[in-house]
């Protein structure tokens, strides 16, 4: 539900925590939970990039913070080719 705030269409991974560090852990993604203020709550910092998974489950490519969406559609466009 958190997720869908930003995006209807965003997915957000859910499970234990224990498999939510192996997978983190498997994509090189970094999260901290930490206390925050009365008016935020709790904060976390994490990695920001975009993944590209394909409809089997597999790491295509990312994207990092600050990529354009013009470069990510040209990218986009590339992968959907092969």
């Amino acid at each position: 539900q958190y997720v869908q705030h930003f995006h209807p269409t965003f997915v957000g991974l859910s499970g234990a925590q224990e498999q939510i560090d192996a997978i983190g852990a498997s994509y090189g993604v970094y999260y901290q939970k930490h206390e925050g203020t009365a008016a935020t709550g709790y904060l976390v910092d994490h990695t920001a990039r975009v993944f590209v998974i394909d409809r089997d489950g597999f790491y295509k490519l990312s994207f990092g913070f600050g990529m354009s969406s013009e470069d990510m559609a040209k990218d986009l466009r590339l992968l959907l080719k092969q």
